[in-house]
């Protein structure tokens, strides 16, 4: 095996930025649980974000003219001015949380490939204060997001010049953004594992033609 002959796919998704150098802003969030079939009705999202979490699927989204399956510990982030409609029964139950935020300041949405953003973001070439969140992404410690979620909707709030659930959607986010990287570190890992293990077996064939 020749090294230079290992090509690795450029895998490129759609992100979206989160600036926190002030907090994001709780609108009104749940957890939504229903027996089958259920599809999810038409909405738009006027200038909020929305989050989903999906406990126990497959939910089927269209997200303005694309179209998403959303199966178990899956996270969606729906952008603002976007319309969003269920395009499919889901047969069997569905249990999903979901929260709608706002942002304070102006966000993007864009393409990238994911092992370039990676690498930018471990480089710190990004700005302070800016997170980088797929639009859709598997959350492998979905139980501590879990756990923040809980926290959000269980606030009632006595003090009107402190908004906790502001803070904890911030924390959630930092939370949802950390588990993204660190899979992908984990991940890069892996590869690199199984890389070095399919080098260490050619090294011990002995066979006329390269592996």
């Amino acid at each position: 095996m020749i090294i230079s002959d290992i090509k690795l796919e450029a895998h490129t998704m759609l992100f979206s930025t989160f600036t926190i150098e002030k907090p994001l802003l709780y609108y009104k969030g749940g957890e939504f649980i229903a027996n089958g079939p259920w599809r999810h009705k038409r909405m738009y999202h006027k200038g909020d974000y929305e989050m989903i979490l999906c406990i126990n699927g497959p939910i089927y989204l269209q997200i303005g003219d694309h179209r998403e399956v959303l199966n178990d510990h899956e996270v969606l982030l729906v952008p603002p001015f976007t319309p969003m409609v269920g395009y499919q029964d889901s047969q069997g139950s569905v249990d999903f949380y979901w929260l709608h935020f706002f942002s304070q300041h102006r966000e993007d949405t864009f393409e990238s490939e994911e092992e370039k953003l990676i690498s930018e973001v471990k480089a710190n070439k990004n700005a302070k204060r800016k997170i980088y969140l797929p639009t859709k992404f598997k959350l492998i410690d979905y139980e501590k997001a879990t756990i923040l979620i809980h926290q959000i909707l269980s606030i009632h709030n006595e003090l009107s010049f402190i908004e906790e659930r502001d803070y904890l959607v911030s924390a959630l986010l930092i939370q949802l953004y950390k588990s993204y990287f660190n899979k992908s570190k984990s991940d890069e890992d892996s590869s690199r594992i199984r890389l070095y293990e399919g080098m260490d077996s050619c090294q011990h064939v002995q066979h006329p033609h390269s592996c």
